[in-house]
């Protein structure tokens, strides 16, 4: 019988200008597979997903299992926020809010 591996601590770059990379990450469990989902139908199964040309619809909370021998861990989320650069104060160099 296979154990249920620990939940993720997965994390990401936010905040994250429009336009910018998305990056998510979660330490690496051995054996694992990944299941990502977040919003705008994102899914992924990558352990460290990216994802390019962030937009406004992108933000939010991305969630995250581990499988090993079949069993999935609890999820464990990290939110996105975006920020658009022209939002920047006049001075701040499009400096993320």
């Amino acid at each position: 019988m296979n154990e249920v591996p620990a939940t993720p601590t997965p994390s990401s770059n936010s905040p994250v200008c429009i336009g910018s990379t998305i990056n998510l990450s979660t330490p690496a469990v051995a054996g694992a597979t990944y299941a990502w989902t977040g919003p705008n139908g994102f899914s992924s199964a990558d352990q460290n997903p990216t994802i390019p040309s962030a937009t406004v619809a992108m933000a939010g909370t991305y969630s995250v299992t581990a499988t090993v021998g079949g069993c999935a861990s609890p999820a464990s989320t990290t939110s996105v926020t975006e920020s658009d650069p022209r939002d920047a104060p006049a001075g701040s160099g499009g400096a993320v809010l």
